[in-house]
């Protein structure tokens, strides 16, 4: 069963949560995995946020650990699990997610001393144009990077 949750503090997208059973009987035992049916999952991994939760059961989490069972793969409407041993009761457990929508990140401009820069939008980047800098009082175009610091273009 599906259920809405509702939506993000901020007044983001909608959280949705439903429960699942990975069965002991359903594992195959050449390739160590189980799908489970999660409707309104996407394949793409970065287009939600997805959260995996077991049942608060002792013998469940003890058996999680003990079999090294873990989500290995998402795909649309299913999650896919693996695990080392096959485990020997249902494994019940939640998924929450919700969308979530990328924000660029605001890349500051750089502060360096005696340069000049071009700032391209379009592409988000700094050129360094010009240094009117010095080395020991005499003027040159090599730039000196103490420290063994490093500046990368």
């Amino acid at each position: 069963m599906l259920i809405n949750i509702g939506t993000s503090s901020g007044g983001g997208s909608e959280v949705y949560m439903t429960k699942a059973i990975l069965s002991s009987a359903n594992w195959n035992t050449a390739t160590m995995t189980q799908t489970a049916i999660i409707n309104g999952l996407e394949a793409d991994e970065t287009a939600q946020a997805v959260y995996i939760d077991p049942i608060y059961n002792k013998e469940i989490i003890e058996e999680i650990g003990r079999c090294k069972v873990y989500a290995s793969s998402q795909n649309t409407n299913s999650l896919t699990f693996s695990c080392e041993t096959i485990p020997n009761i249902d494994i019940e457990f939640y998924v929450k997610w919700q969308n979530i929508t990328w924000v660029k990140p605001v890349i500051p401009p750089p502060n360096l001393i005696d340069f000049e820069y071009d700032y391209d939008e379009a592409n988000d980047t700094y050129t360094l144009t010009s240094w009117k800098g010095t080395t020991n009082g005499v003027a040159g175009t090599d730039i000196i990077i103490p420290n063994d610091s490093r500046i990368i273009i």
